[in-house]
């Protein structure tokens, strides 16, 4: 698939792929090489009888979708203060990027809003300073793209504390060295997607399933299998092709599908 696509594109082969009018999207690579280090099993498709979606195993060995798919669940609006996790709601505060605990190739601002991966194509995982609610939305814009690498951004949740982690045991990807951890939940994020200027947001909803949209688009299922039993912190591997990433406010409240 071409990296010239346009979101307006995407969404129209995502409505082919729901009608089973069109095949599989090709994976995006993971590494220098262009080689596949997502960790995700392609065996043993199924199909969700609530969802409708064909899936099969990740490298957790949780299900995940065949494809991105629209999201048709009719949307509810809270205030962040009213969702949350176990224990109750997290508190209103910024969200940022942790400040200690990342990659060795991150360079951060004093803010703690924008982080840039400052050589090679990996060795740039970050995590948010606070837990995430649940619905509540991470907000991205990517703000520099390097043409040189395969593959994009990866995102996901982590249930591991990142004040915990010891930055100098992170691994070089989140796909597949840090997903095949337990409590660790990421995927990459289709490299025709990935362009500077663009906008993605992702959430988890109360059963493990997480979300995306870019820009202004239609929420699409990104992946699922997320334990929500306890607190999530986002995960953000800026990778490949994308070099910067820069934190977004989010106003409007939680989106809840």
């Amino acid at each position: 698939m071409s990296a010239s696509l346009t979101v307006g594109s995407r969404m129209k082969q995502i409505n082919s792929e729901i009608l089973g009018e069109s095949h599989l999207s090709k994976r995006t690579g993971c590494s220098e090489s262009a080689l596949d280090h997502s960790g995700l099993n392609r065996a043993n498709w199924t199909v969700d009888m609530v969802t409708g979606c064909k899936t099969g195993k990740d490298s957790l060995g949780g299900p995940f979708p065949s494809t991105s798919h629209r999201c048709h669940h009719k949307s509810k609006r809270c205030l962040p203060i009213q969702c949350g996790s176990v224990g109750g709601p997290f508190p209103v505060s910024p969200l940022l990027f942790h400040p200690n605990t990342k990659g060795s190739q991150i360079v951060m601002d004093l803010a703690q809003k924008t982080v840039k991966r400052q050589a090679s194509f990996c060795n740039a995982i970050t995590f948010s300073n606070r837990p995430i609610a649940l619905y509540e939305q991470v907000r991205l814009k990517i703000t520099k793209k390097q043409c040189c690498w395969s593959g994009a951004l990866r995102l996901g949740f982590t249930s591991k504390d990142p004040s915990r982690i010891n930055p100098d045991n992170l691994p070089k990807y989140a796909c597949p060295d840090l997903v095949s951890q337990s409590g660790f939940w990421a995927k990459a994020l289709p490299e025709e997607f990935a362009n500077e200027g663009n906008i993605i947001a992702f959430w988890v909803d109360k059963k493990g399933r997480v979300f995306y949209r870019i820009n202004e688009s239609s929420p699409m299922l990104f992946f699922s299998g997320v334990r929500t039993a306890e607190p999530l912190w986002a995960l953000i591997d800026v990778y490949g092709l994308t070099r910067g990433v820069q934190l977004l406010e989010y106003f409007q409240g939680l989106e809840e599908n």
